[in-house]
């Protein structure tokens, strides 16, 4: 039997759920939190995800997420396999940390919105591990009502504009403590959408124009996003800025900027350079790994970016904020990725 599509698309909201394969903890300790948050936080300043609420805990984390561009399986993917890496390099463990696919559903805005982050900010008061919600740690509850709060990067204005204070909403959040909980994976339709007929209608419509696409090679894929995001000007580019280098160093560096700056898959981009997906998975990873000890590599990387974005028109968050942006779209603003690519989901 088939995996239901995931449907994607700029401005989407989903709630997401990773569970540990056979239930088992994915989180042992503080920093095993800190450091799933600190990946998060990463795709949130990369303007990738626009987080609205979180709640981790120990075999599973909740995430209610926008991706302004669309792609969620793209950041998902490598979110798990970023914080999987760390944790069984941690923990001297191998093999799958995550069981099957992860979790997703579309959220309509609104009530529906509302109700998946009270569902998710009351995950500890139903395991028992805390009363009240706010006293657990590694979730977003304080962001809203006020305390110490785990990050600074959450967007509450989205889900507090439907409350005339935080205390509205934490009277809310309240207000389903003795409820049954029911999960919002089991009243999706389908698996797949919460929301109203009219929106679960509308995501239907969209799923069925999504399924005749088929895979795209990588250059199909780059060439069907348009000039922003061509191969050659960002191939150009590297030789450019790294001509000293070696010709595999230039490869890797290429392979890292092409996943950087644009939307391919690891498929597409090994299509591209004629390598394996694995080649490029490690090549990728030794460029982050060696951005954080050279850091001259990192400020020719930097000044690759900002001619890239000159070159194509991409522009600033200051920028963007002038025209009409909704408020919690301007953190996830300060770097405006190129031209997403058409692809399979």
């Amino acid at each position: 039997m088939s995996r239901p599509l995931r449907v994607e698309f700029p401005g989407a909201i989903y709630h997401v759920m990773a569970r540990g394969v056979g239930r088992s903890r994915v989180f042992d300790d503080d920093q095993d939190y800190a450091e799933f948050l600190r990946l998060t936080g990463g795709l949130v300043s990369d303007g990738a995800l626009v987080a609205h609420s979180f709640c981790l805990m120990p075999t599973h984390p909740h995430l209610l997420v926008e991706t302004p561009y669309a792609g969620l399986g793209r950041w998902m993917q490598q979110l798990l396999a970023d914080y999987a890496r760390y944790y069984n390099r941690r923990h001297g463990r191998s093999g799958h940390l995550f069981q099957a696919r992860y979790k997703a559903i579309l959220v309509e805005d609104g009530e529906y919105l509302l109700e998946c982050s009270r569902y998710i900010h009351l995950n500890p008061n139903r395991k028992k591990m805390t009363r009240p919600a706010e006293l657990w740690p590694w979730s977003s509850y304080r962001n809203f009502v006020g305390g110490p709060a785990a990050v600074d990067w959450v967007c509450t204005e989205r889900i507090l504009a439907h409350f005339g204070s935080p205390e509205e909403y934490r009277a809310y959040v309240e207000s389903g403590r003795d409820e049954k909980p029911i999960s919002p994976f089991e009243r999706a339709t389908a698996g797949l959408v919460l929301g109203s007929p009219a929106f679960v209608e509308r995501i239907r419509a969209l799923e069925k124009g999504l399924r005749p696409v088929r895979d795209l090679t990588g250059r199909r894929a780059l060439r069907q996003s348009g000039d922003l995001a061509s191969y050659e000007l960002l191939s150009a580019a590297v030789e450019k800025h790294f001509a000293k280098v070696s010709g595999c160093q230039q490869r890797q560096i290429l392979a890292f900027v092409l996943y950087r700056l644009t939307w391919l898959k690891t498929t597409q981009i090994a299509d591209l350079l004629e390598r394996s997906p694995a080649a490029i998975s490690m090549a990728r990873r030794r460029v982050e790994l060696r951005i954080a000890d050279d850091p001259r590599l990192a400020n020719a990387l930097r000044s690759l970016e900002q001619e890239v974005r000159a070159e194509t028109g991409a522009r600033s968050a200051a920028e963007e904020s002038t025209g009409v942006v909704p408020t919690w779209y301007r953190a996830a603003l300060s770097r405006f990725p190129l031209a997403p690519v058409k692809r399979k989901i």
